[in-house]
């Protein structure tokens, strides 16, 4: 998803730590991601900081517009706000 993670920072009033697998300073070091995963390419986690997994979408939708609304949607779920 190509959400920006300043708008939802701004949105929530939070840190937010943004990582995509495969960029290097997040490097699948095992090849085991795409074999494992069922998120495609352009999909999403949201990871707690403890590791859970909160939210995820198996794909991003056509519009960043809608990323960004579920992103902010599930954000907000997940924080209860």
């Amino acid at each position: 998803m190509g959400v920006g993670r300043g708008r939802l920072r701004r949105a929530l009033e939070i840190p937010l730590k943004c990582v995509r697998i495969g960029a290097e300073d997040s490097r699948d070091a095992y090849g085991e991601w795409r074999r494992a995963s069922e998120v495609a390419e352009d999909g999403c986690l949201l990871v707690r900081p403890d590791g859970h997994i909160a939210w995820r979408a198996s794909s991003a939708p056509d519009a960043d517009s809608a990323a960004y609304g579920e992103l902010l949607e599930a954000l907000r779920t997940v924080l209860h706000r």
